[in-house]
């Protein structure tokens, strides 16, 4: 599922993109120098910051992917219409969790098959007994019936 922070930034351009990655960038170099000379508090957010210049740098590249592959498909005569934005995100999440949905089912029916193949195989090995020619054998099948 998609942060807030990465659907706020899918709806940025390119330009809004890389002056974020500027400032996201002189953040990182603030504190890690902090971190350094031991003036920050939460380290913590060291770590924030390399990860929200590493989705913008994604981001971007995923942006250039499309537009590449968009060439390739228009020099190849294929018809390439955008898909409103809000349209195809709306509907996203919820293709996601029917194919989820379906996956679990699927998985959960797997189970319920294995589990009375199971049950089915230990009735049968309780059911078939063999007769070793002890007269135990008849008290145990009696005290079964009990």
């Amino acid at each position: 599922m998609a942060s807030a922070e990465t659907a706020e930034l899918r709806a940025r351009t390119d330009e809004q993109l890389l002056s974020d990655l500027h400032e996201a960038h002189q953040a990182l170099f603030n504190l890690r120098f902090q971190a350094a000379t031991l003036a920050l508090a939460d380290v913590s957010q060291v770590r924030k910051a390399r990860r929200r210049v590493a989705r913008i740098h994604t981001l971007l590249r995923e942006r250039d992917i499309l537009e590449e592959l968009d060439a390739e498909l228009r020099e190849a005569g294929v018809d390439t219409a955008p898909a409103p934005a809000a349209e195809a995100e709306a509907e996203e999440p919820e293709a996601v969790e029917e194919m989820a949905d379906e996956a679990s089912n699927d998985e959960a029916a797997a189970d319920d098959e294995a589990a009375d193949e199971a049950a089915d195989d230990e009735t049968t090995d309780d059911e078939e007994t063999v007769d070793d020619g002890d007269e135990d054998d008849a008290d145990d099948d009696a005290e079964r019936e009990d």
